[in-house]
């Protein structure tokens, strides 16, 4: 679903993401085509890899504890226990091909407004650091898959130290660079408005001026449809509305043991 989710979901398909369906059989060889097509790519390539593999709930995260806790896995305080066999394929399947991970934790003020796609679409400031450290892929050990899951699991202790500070003090520590603002984007969004939405509103101007109550009843009826539609798979992203996975599964496990 998240694929229909505007500007974001739309932004992923026209840069080719690979969207999983959880099921390891099938992802296995959407992520295996993926990593054949990318590592003969003739430019540089950047892959975003989310080991989580599910927005943080606080069901998700009881359950993500219980789960760690049963197998002596490390016991985060502010991620999920993360899904290893995605990274443990793609580290195995890039090493030669990718030089470095970069490991990237997002911090955002927590007095300052929710980092929402609806807060975005509304054009609400949003302020946020990102503390970023750079691993050559080399030294990450794939000669097993548990070796490599369990290098995966001491990398997010290291995350959750590193956010839990941030949370106390408001800052991640390391050297602070500031961005400048981008203004070419804006320049290209602006471009691009002046080219679409300009005439579209020129066009729907003149249908609500000159047209029939017949023709100006549609009109309105499309677009209150458009935006409601809009809102709904913007929905899609909030974190009320995400799927049970995580803790769907701990419920299965626990329901086997029982029987």
């Amino acid at each position: 679903m998240l694929k229909y989710v505007p500007i974001v979901g739309w932004a992923w398909i026209f840069a080719e993401v690979i969207f999983l369906e959880r099921n390891w059989q099938k992802d296995k060889e959407a992520i295996t085509k993926a990593m054949q097509n990318l590592g003969n790519f003739p430019i540089p390539i950047w892959i975003l890899l989310f080991c989580e593999g599910t927005r943080f709930t606080k069901e998700k995260h009881k359950a993500s504890l219980e789960y760690a806790k049963s197998k002596g896995l490390p016991q985060l305080k502010y991620h999920l226990l993360p899904r290893s066999k995605g990274f443990v394929l793609s580290a195995e399947g890039f090493k030669g091909k990718i030089q470095v991970i970069y490991d990237c934790v997002i911090g955002f003020d927590k007095d300052g407004p929710a980092p929402t796609i609806m807060n975005m679409v509304h054009g609400v400031p949003l302020q946020a650091e990102m503390h970023i450290r750079r691993i050559p892929l080399e030294d990450v050990p794939t000669t097993t898959e548990e070796e490599c899951s369990q290098w995966l699991y001491r990398m997010y202790e290291h995350k959750d130290k590193i956010y839990g500070k941030f949370l106390e003090t408001g800052h991640f520590d390391g050297y602070p660079v500031k961005l400048s603002r981008r203004y070419n984007s804006l320049i290209v969004t602006m471009l691009w408005s002046l080219l679409l939405v300009v005439p579209l509103v020129s066009y729907l101007i003149r249908i609500l001026s000159c047209g029939s109550p017949y023709v100006i009843l549609v009109v309105i009826a499309i677009m209150t449809a458009l935006m409601l539609g809009i809102r709904l798979m913007i929905s899609v992203s909030e974190i009320d509305h995400s799927s049970a996975y995580g803790v769907k599964e701990v419920s299965n496990n626990h329901t086997k043991k029982e029987e």
